[in-house]
């Protein structure tokens, strides 16, 4: 029979009040506290601020409107009911959810090792002894007495309601830890230099090109030394030779030397109907 609406609130409030004096530090105290006043917002209409405090308060809604006694949660019911009340809500969907996978889970873990010593020993086989033979004269006879291994069934104990509540608890400080390291990998991130390798970049390089080209073309039709083209600036020179290199690519420009390996580098204007330097077309006419 489910029990009247006040009387469970007020078992509710007496389950929280035995365990807040049975507390041995002030943090416990503090605790149960803000347990109690989440416990009081119960029938406010207002949603709280804080999505974890929401998440605790429908924890508290759910259980008085089952008529859960709250010193024996049925965590597995539980589990259910909650999801479809989570599901139908308007508060963090996504914290709720963590906050009841992580509950569950450290539950689980406080009870694993109830549930081990629990479990009945295995049996041992049988040993056949049809095939050993035994040559007594006297012979003993010894009544069949059952003999068996005994052990001790430890119940184990119900989940309370203090216990989701702290369980949760512990899933919000989970919460708190992945949200600063987040906060923190998203901070590292964009420290990191942004790569510039985009449209505009491509066409200032292309404008660069084509200025060392109008250099080249203005100085005429004959090879020159690359050399001409160079400044004191390094970083200007490395643009120029860059520059000759896409020019010799696109044919729009020829390079050789006289001597290699070390000879100067000669530029000159490629024509269309000439692919070598003009003074080797000349040697050969």
């Amino acid at each position: 029979m489910k029990m009247d609406a006040n009387v469970q609130m007020e078992l509710m409030e007496q389950h929280l009040l035995f365990h807040k004096a049975m507390a041995e530090d002030e943090e416990s105290f503090k605790r149960i506290n803000g347990y109690l006043e989440v416990l009081h917002e119960e029938n406010s209409g207002e949603q709280l601020s804080d999505s974890v405090d929401e998440s605790i308060r429908s924890v508290f809604s759910l259980v008085l409107e089952k008529g859960m006694d709250p010193w024996a949660i049925n965590l597995e019911e539980f589990a259910r009911l909650y999801s479809e009340k989570v599901s139908s809500n308007r508060f963090d969907m996504l914290v709720a959810g963590r906050l009841l996978l992580m509950a569950w889970k450290i539950l689980n873990l406080q009870s694993q090792e109830t549930r081990m010593t629990a479990e009945p020993p295995a049996e041992e086989e049988p040993v056949d002894l049809s095939d050993f033979e035994f040559e007594d004269e006297d012979v003993m006879i010894v009544p069949d007495v059952p003999i068996s291994r005994t052990y001790a069934r430890c119940e184990l104990r119900s989940v309370t309601m203090l216990d989701l509540l702290d369980a949760f608890e512990e899933a919000k400080r989970e919460a708190e830890i992945y949200e600063a390291r987040q906060a923190t990998k998203e901070k590292l991130k964009a420290k990191i230099p942004i790569k510039f390798d985009n449209k505009a970049h491509k066409e200032d390089d292309e404008s660069v090109v084509e200025m060392v080209y109008q250099r080249i073309y203005a100085m005429g039709m004959d090879p020159m030394p690359i050399t001409e083209f160079y400044t004191d600036d390094r970083e200007a020179n490395v643009s120029v030779f860059v520059s000759v290199l896409h020019l010799v690519r696109n044919g729009r420009l020829d390079v050789f030397q006289d001597t290699l390996p070390y000879g100067e580098i000669m530029v000159q204007i490629k024509l269309p109907e000439a692919t070598v330097p003009l003074e080797t077309m000349a040697a050969v006419n």
